[in-house]
């Protein structure tokens, strides 16, 4: 349900790195549920999802970001 809304977020905030968390309060689901849909983008050529710095609340943390 939430997993176009995760989509169109990531893709609006690009090229930043978001981590589960600050999707989550984006969309208004919860963090899982944006880790589910994230996991899956990260397999794809679109997004590249690894461990780093959160652009939006500076914490080291796995983040996702449109390629």
């Amino acid at each position: 349900m939430f997993t176009k809304r995760i989509y169109d977020a990531i893709k609006a905030h690009a090229p930043m790195n978001l981590c589960d968390q600050c999707l989550a309060e984006e969309v208004g689901c919860a963090a899982g549920s944006v880790g589910d849909a994230t996991g899956a983008f990260g397999l794809t050529s679109e997004f590249s999802r690894y461990p780093g710095l959160c652009s939006r609340c500076g914490q080291e943390r796995l983040v996702t970001r449109a390629s």
